[in-house]
């Protein structure tokens, strides 16, 4: 398996200097484009398309705390599609109440202060999945995967609302 730490010469785990990410994607993006090596022999072209495939799959999946975090988990031998992960029911029902929230909020400035009170949310579970992760406690940071799949599904709910009420204006 590619490790996307590796190809972007950053420090591997869930907290990222975002920054950095940006430059190293760039410079990789100008090394490896395939436009600036048409002159090269057809096997040369083909291997640096596959690399420039993988310098942008390695950018989404850095880029995205969910898939930076299930990378992580690969990278550690752990096959996300094999089971369902089980989740507090406490964490369900507040899932329920936040999209009842979305589903209702009457102005933007409603749904902005919950897409602020959700990115918080987001990031305290982030942090609870990278201290699991530390303490190769994988179920536990399997378990804070799943719930940041779920905070990904809500904020993109959230956007969506966002330009729904942006279009009735």
């Amino acid at each position: 398996m590619l490790n996307y730490f590796h190809l972007f010469n950053v420090p591997q785990g869930y907290f990222i200097d975002a920054v950095a990410l940006r430059q190293s994607y760039q410079r990789l993006q100008a090394q490896y484009h395939p436009d600036r090596h048409v002159g090269e022999s057809l096997q040369e072209q083909h291997r640096i398309l596959a690399l420039a495939a993988d310098i942008n799959a390695g950018w989404l999946c850095l880029n995205s705390p969910v898939a930076r975090a299930g990378h992580l988990l690969a990278l550690r031998g752990v096959d996300l599609t094999s089971t369902v992960m089980p989740l507090d029911e406490s964490f369900l029902e507040q899932q329920i109440t936040w999209r009842e929230r979305i589903a209702t909020a009457a102005t933007l400035e409603d749904l902005e202060a919950l897409r602020v009170l959700l990115l918080k949310e987001r990031d305290e579970e982030g942090q609870s999945f990278a201290a699991a992760l530390k303490r190769d406690d994988i179920d536990a940071a399997r378990r804070h995967h799943a719930s940041l799949q779920f905070f990904e599904r809500l904020l993109e709910d959230l956007r969506q609302q966002i330009d729904r009420l942006d279009d009735m204006s």
